[in-house]
């Protein structure tokens, strides 16, 4: 099992995708849809996922990442933590 991230420490998986400057071109709706101009691709996200794409467009750090999902879903930080950490690096993927 995974170690939630540290909620203190800068957080370098989150910090290259910021760095990256991708999200900001990506188009999301309302019903989870997500399209990348700069790739063509498309892919669909859930609803905890529509939230944090829109908190990540806002170059949230982890701790307002974690606030803003524990405050719409059932579930703790430590696992929202890793949550975010995993679709960060599966985002990632998709973007590269």
């Amino acid at each position: 099992m995974s170690t939630p991230p540290s909620l203190s420490s800068s957080q370098p998986w989150l910090d290259r995708l910021y760095q990256q400057q991708r999200l900001n071109v990506l188009a999301l709706s309302h019903n989870g849809f997500v399209f990348d101009p700069m790739s063509g691709q498309s892919f669909t996200v859930n609803p905890s996922g529509i939230i944090l794409l829109q908190q990540l467009q806002s170059a949230k750090p982890l701790n307002e990442l974690i606030v803003a999902l524990t405050r719409q879903f059932a579930v703790d930080a430590d696992c929202c933590a890793i949550a975010i950490e995993r679709f960060v690096q599966q985002l990632q993927a998709v973007l590269l």
